[in-house]
């Protein structure tokens, strides 16, 4: 497929899918994409695909000459199955969606027009894919990517997923008094230590604590990773994801990683307790939604909806529950292989 400098055609045409190598036009679409996120930027793909070994295809859709969709998908072989994800698995990457971005131009169509233009892209995505003959496709679409119909009518399954996001755009008050009456007592307390919030680039010190304190979770991100990789986003990326420590006196009690593009921040990694004798959590995360909001954040998401032992705690801050989906599609080679491996597994537990 031609990629970078492309033949000249008349806009307006079919559309049609290739590899990107303008690396250049790449982020240029990411910049002015009213749907993309920062893992979409070139030198985070970049990064995902040294740290996880998967080979890196950065498609375009194409109306004639006009870029109108990109959808970076990275393809693994496991097993000898071949397996193309967007974003890759998250025990190695930590990324909770990434899929395609759309330009403004389709942002700003009629209804009619809009639903035209993207049934004709994810048409030609799945036809793309099936030419390569995936075993397995997954595909995580950020939040707001709601129509999910021209996937499914191509054989896709659709799992509905959650987050919680909480509005900015009101004043802090109104935030504040938004919040549980037991949370703002909490904070409240809270703040009656001495506390700091430290900026760090410590990644060592963030990737022990975490994996310490998710011990009882099993293998998480964590444990596989490598702080290396959390080391190159910080340095690629100081102006968009930062890490924080909260101190009390001298003691680390809470660490947290935010990651902010578009006016939309997320508590990307971390919003957890280290230690203490008082949950640092309601403070830690009170105290970085006004950060990001002077910073001119207009949404704060806080990830982990789907997990019911962090329900409870999330909706403290009385966010919206905000849907998204998880697209995928398994050929009958992946599931007789799938379904052997989880017998296998069984029968190791019980043996």
């Amino acid at each position: 497929m031609n990629s970078g400098k492309r033949s000249e055609r008349q806009a307006g045409i079919d559309m049609s899918v290739e590899l990107v190598e303008d690396k250049a036009l790449w982020d240029r679409f990411v910049d002015d994409s009213p749907n993309s996120m920062l893992f979409h930027k070139w030198a985070f793909l970049e990064l995902q695909e040294k740290y996880t070994g998967d080979k890196l295809l950065p498609y375009g859709v194409f109306d004639g000459n006009d870029l109108t969709c990109i959808l970076p998908v990275f393809s693994s072989r496991q097993n000898g199955l071949r397996l193309l994800y967007s974003p890759p698995r998250s025990s190695l990457v930590y990324i909770p969606y990434l899929g395609p971005a759309t330009s403004a131009g389709i942002a700003r169509l009629q209804p009619h027009d809009r639903e035209s233009a993207w049934r004709s892209i994810i048409g030609e995505i799945c036809a793309e894919f099936g030419r390569l003959s995936p075993n397995y496709v997954a595909l995580g679409l950020s939040p707001g990517f709601l129509d999910v119909r021209p996937f499914e009518r191509t054989g896709y399954e659709a799992d509905l997923m959650y987050t919680y996001i909480i509005d900015l755009d009101r004043p802090v008050q109104a935030i504040w008094d938004s919040l549980e009456r037991d949370t703002r007592k909490c904070i409240k307390e809270a703040s009656k230590h001495s506390l700091s919030i430290v900026q760090s680039t410590d990644t060592a010190t963030f990737a022990r604590e975490m994996a310490q304190g998710l011990k009882n979770q099993g293998t998480t991100f964590f444990h596989r990773q490598r702080p290396e990789y959390l080391t190159e986003i910080l340095d690629t990326f100081p102006d968009n994801v930062r890490m924080y420590f909260l101190y009390d006196g001298e003691d680390l009690i809470g660490a947290n990683v935010l990651c902010c593009f578009h006016g939309h921040c997320i508590g990307w990694m971390g919003n957890t307790a280290v230690r203490g004798s008082f949950s640092a959590n309601e403070y830690l995360l009170w105290e970085q939604m006004q950060r990001v909001k002077r910073e001119g954040c207009r949404t704060f998401e806080n990830t982990g909806a789907d997990e019911k032992r962090l329900n409870l705690s999330k909706t403290k801050f009385n966010p919206a529950l905000v849907p998204w989906f998880y697209i995928y599609r398994r050929d009958p080679l992946y599931r007789t292989a799938k379904y052997g491996l989880t017998t296998l597994e069984k029968i190791k537990r019980h043996a």
